[in-house]
């Protein structure tokens, strides 16, 4: 089958000693602002495109990521608040970019930086779809990180640990935003209840408003690492991981953790 649109992104790993022109992700804009726009991602640069009909893509900025200063690209998400924002994992930071801007170099107008948020590098970012200014990463140091844009100078918000390895994704349920999921090369998927950072807190009357935060499932079926997990577009209390050896895995949170997010 013929694509419809090829984005004419440089695809060549010689290039850089960390990848080069790799894609790492590919985004489509989140709101009517960026509609029929996509977002590319790959070791050197990020680049903005706009679809024009049925068969063409104009490229309207590029954004150079200096890898070989910065460290590699993992991940990018686009923040739901700003439908200009968004947020790369690279190396062991986030930086925060404006894709309003036309072309630049060096990217010193258009970045705000997180600093480093895991020691050894930064797997995956997601942003909270509930609360502005929120999001969470994963990281080589197996810990899970929350920070808000407005402090991040003043270190994460929350921490968790609860991987053997590397955290290699993190994703918040767009529609309850006290679950979280984690994954990584430990074989592991946790579902956490972070209610004490979410929009609407929860806890058992008995507990208090002091509660803690508590993974909910360790879910155990992979026998290999796992590099993504998602949440069902259908059913928010639906979800599935997937793993290097190709296993699907479907979940779904647990009645008694549902019924405290509805009740």
């Amino acid at each position: 089958m013929e694509p419809l649109i090829t984005l004419p992104v440089d695809n060549d790993p010689s290039k850089s000693r960390d990848g080069g022109g790799r894609v790492r992700c590919v985004l489509w804009g989140p709101e009517q602002e960026t509609n029929g726009k996509v977002l590319a991602v790959d070791g050197e640069k990020a680049r903005l495109y706009a679809l024009q009909g049925s068969s063409d893509a104009q490229e309207m900025s590029n954004f150079d990521l200096g890898v070989e200063e910065k460290g590699e690209v993992q991940a990018a998400a686009w923040d739901p608040h700003d439908p200009w924002k968004v947020a790369i994992a690279q190396g062991r930071g986030i930086r925060h970019l404006d894709m309003r801007m036309e072309q630049a170099t060096g990217m010193t107008e258009t970045e705000q930086s997180s600093g480093f948020c895991h020691r050894f590098g930064v797997k995956d970012v997601d942003f909270n779809h509930a609360k502005p200014y929120c999001f969470v990463t994963g990281g080589e140091d197996r810990l899970i990180k929350f920070w808000d844009t407005r402090r991040t100078g003043q270190g994460p918000v929350k921490r968790l640990a609860g991987h053997a390895h590397w955290v290699w994704t993190v994703k918040y349920n767009p529609c309850h935003d006290q679950l979280l999921l984690s994954a990584g090369t430990d074989n592991l998927v946790n579902l956490w209840r972070i209610s004490s950072i979410s929009s609407a807190p929860l806890w058992e009357p008995e507990e208090g408003p002091e509660a803690p935060d508590v993974r909910v499932l360790a879910i155990q079926d992979h026998e290999e690492s796992v590099y993504a997990v998602d949440w069902s577009a259908c059913d928010p209390f639906l979800f599935a991981s997937l793993s290097y050896d190709g296993r699907v895995v479907v979940n779904a949170v647990p009645p008694s953790e549902k019924y405290k997010i509805l009740l």
